[in-house]
């Protein structure tokens, strides 16, 4: 098993679509093998048609649709179900997350005995209150389970994390607690993250306070296997 599959959840990030897939192309540039995976979490932005596009284009491309909106890490599972390759990327589709930093977070994943390795966020991404609230979630995460305190959805993994994560009965999934869960090495790599060049994030705080319940819910039933 050889390459590298790339996941991108995709809701109103239509305008983004084309900008993050050639960027996402160039940085993976000298890669022998690639495939992408985007998933349209039944956005009624035109962000699904936006991947049927990509698809159309690039015969590296597979286009998911949900029929229901289903929420982020409930995209991110799907599109982790349908790849294959050794290494599988994962990121977000509003261009915070910068493709051109996939190729560090590879090496640093192949040079490492870690199973996965998060784009450690750094910058003004957010306004004040939304970063705070979210580092206090991380600082919490990473004392119960050494989990990087800087982590989040952008990461690099092995296949072995990723078949670990979809061989468990995740009915809330959130990645950040499924990789914990598993127990499996991982580190991070400092990465700037940007403001979001267009429109506002669809994650409210009761989305991210449901996260946060089911992800320790999530790891206090895995400490009980």
């Amino acid at each position: 098993m050889t390459g590298v599959c790339v996941v991108v959840p995709m809701y109103r990030t239509a305008t983004t679509a084309r900008e993050l897939h050639q960027r996402l192309s160039a940085a993976l540039d000298a890669e022998t093998a690639v495939r992408f995976v985007y998933v349209d979490d039944a956005c009624d932005q035109g962000s699904g048609d936006a991947v049927v596009a990509l698809a159309a284009a690039d015969d590296r491309v597979t286009a998911l649709r949900h029929r229901t909106n289903r929420g982020q890490h409930q995209a991110i599972r799907t599109g982790l179900r349908a790849t294959s390759g050794a290494e599988v990327v994962v990121l977000d589709g509003d261009l915070q997350d910068p493709p051109e930093a996939i190729p560090s977070l590879l090496a640093a994943l192949r040079r490492s005995s870690c199973d996965a390795v998060f784009a450690g966020r750094r910058g003004a991404y957010e306004g004040r209150g939304r970063l705070a609230t979210g580092r206090t979630f991380k600082w919490m995460l990473h004392r119960l389970t050494g989990t990087p305190r800087d982590a989040g959805a952008y990461v690099v993994m092995t296949r072995a994390l990723v078949d670990a994560i979809l061989a468990r009965d995740s009915r809330r999934p959130y990645l950040l607690a499924d990789i914990a869960a598993t127990r499996r090495p991982t580190m991070s790599l400092p990465v700037v993250r940007r403001a979001r060049p267009i429109g506002r994030s669809a994650t409210t705080s009761r989305t991210r306070v449901r996260l946060a319940v089911g992800a320790f819910g999530a790891i206090r039933e895995s400490r009980r296997r």
